[in-house]
């Protein structure tokens, strides 16, 4: 039964970095779109990289990780623009998907055996 739980965490944790990284490069190449901002395109397309890598090699931490820092950078954002769109949003997004990957991240670990038997 916990190997079954394990696989169906990693699923979850994999198809979200998955989809995480597709939310994060579109919104890269929106940005150098719409403004000509290469720090956008750059940071989108590296960020969304880093998220593919974190899904395909099942490295959760990494997704974590990412997602951690692109809270900080939208928050930031949001709290010089005050712009909910696309700051807000993505701090939304991001924040979810810190809470998600922490989850995974947690049922991941390993049961510790009672080293006390009676």
């Amino acid at each position: 039964f916990r190997r079954d739980e394990r696989r169906m965490t990693d699923a979850v944790g994999r198809a979200w970095a998955g989809g995480l990284a597709l939310v994060v490069a579109a919104g890269g190449i929106a940005g150098y779109t719409s403004s000509g901002s290469v720090k956008s395109l750059t940071a989108g397309l590296g960020s969304g990289f880093l998220l593919v890598v974190a899904a395909a090699i099942n490295f959760i931490p990494l997704a974590l990780f990412v997602s951690l820092i692109l809270c900080v950078v939208f928050g930031i954002r949001l709290a010089k623009t005050g712009k909910m769109i696309p700051s807000g949003i993505m701090l939304l997004i991001c924040g979810v998907s810190v809470v998600a990957f922490g989850l995974v991240v947690v049922a991941k670990k390993p049961i510790e055996k009672n080293a006390h038997t009676d």
